[in-house]
């Protein structure tokens, strides 16, 4: 009997000494295995590692610097995170010395983590270039070869303007020239003989190695055509020469100019002295003029009704009384 209660009594005390050792749980184990240690690192990277418990992980986070968690993939295959994985764009933090942590538990909400520091050495971004046309002023009238200023740059750290282009119209773009301090300042000489007179887009653009400027555009109003304006032609249809006439007169005739653009005609009835009957034409105004208050009319049809015109031009008049010597028609 009593053998009995000394192995009961055995048996009671190794259960009850197992239970604490079953009980007390190991917390979960997290390793960092790439990248290395003190690597340096650029663009998207995989960091992975490894993850152990002695009863069951239930999963791995990452995170960057002070940065949020975010979850890991468990690439071991059978649920355990015995293997782990994750990407990183390194390109979202600035150039330096960052800290990559991890952290894992288990289902007895006990926690391991690890933490490994990484270079991060990314190429800075490239930014456009920049470029401003200085002179002549943008509007300005240009004739013959005129010389156009700019200035150009770029605002990264380690880049530079490598070539400034211009254009003219729809042209093709040709290369400027540096000045001998580089392509901060840049000029061209362009000979507006070439175009048209007339208004021209004179366009400039930077460029980098890689990247082009904004295309900043100046308007130049060309003139090299000098205003060689030759007087119109004016006839005398009816009337003839040295007719006489009496009653009411129509005179009519023609008038054209040459020119190309120019505008015809305008009448004048001279010598109001001996006339008296239309006053002197002034100005340009489309219409032929005015006719003095209280003369006689002149026909208001004919002088307002046909508007001006850049071709042959006809015209004629109606006088309400006998026409006096040296009545005449100018253009």
């Amino acid at each position: 009997m009593r053998g009995r209660l000394l192995i009961g009594a055995i048996f009671l005390v190794l259960l009850v000494s197992a239970i604490p050792t079953a009980m007390a749980d190991e917390p979960p184990h997290v390793t960092i295995t790439a990248p290395a240690n003190g690597a340096t690192v650029n663009g998207t990277i995989e960091i992975a590692g490894n993850a152990w418990d002695d009863y069951q992980v239930l999963g791995v986070k990452v995170h960057i610097d002070a940065g949020e968690w975010w979850m890991a993939t468990d690439t071991s295959g059978n649920d355990t995170w015995w293997t782990w994985s994750t990407s990183w764009d390194t390109t979202k933090v600035a150039n330096g010395w960052h800290r990559i942590g991890a952290i894992t538990w288990d289902n007895a909400s006990q926690h391991g983590d690890a933490a490994i520091e990484v270079y991060v050495l990314n190429e800075e971004p490239n930014h456009a270039p920049w470029v401003t046309i200085v002179l002549p002023p943008d509007h300005s009238t240009v004739r013959g070869t005129v010389t156009v200023h700019g200035h150009s740059g770029d605002a990264d750290a380690n880049d530079a303007v490598e070539l400034v282009q211009v254009k003219i119209d729809a042209g093709e773009w040709v290369n400027a020239t540096p000045s001998a301090d580089g392509w901060g300042h840049w000029t061209f000489d362009w000979d507006t003989t070439t175009v048209d007179d007339g208004w021209h887009a004179f366009a400039a653009r930077a460029f980098d190695g890689e990247k082009y400027s904004e295309v900043v555009v100046f308007e130049y109003l060309v003139d090299n055509v000098p205003n060689g304006n030759g007087a119109p032609v004016v006839k005398i249809l009816h009337p003839e020469n040295h007719a006489t006439v009496w009653g009411i007169v129509l005179v009519h005739g023609t008038a054209a100019d040459s020119d190309d653009g120019d505008r015809v005609v305008e009448c004048d009835l001279r010598i109001l002295t001996l006339n008296q009957e239309c006053a002197a034409l002034t100005g340009n105004s489309l219409n032929f003029g005015n006719v003095s208050t209280g003369l006689t009319q002149v026909n208001q049809d004919t002088l307002r009704g046909w508007g001006a015109r850049d071709y042959d031009w006809q015209w004629s008049i109606g006088v309400q009384q006998e026409l006096l010597p040296m009545l005449h028609c100018q253009s």
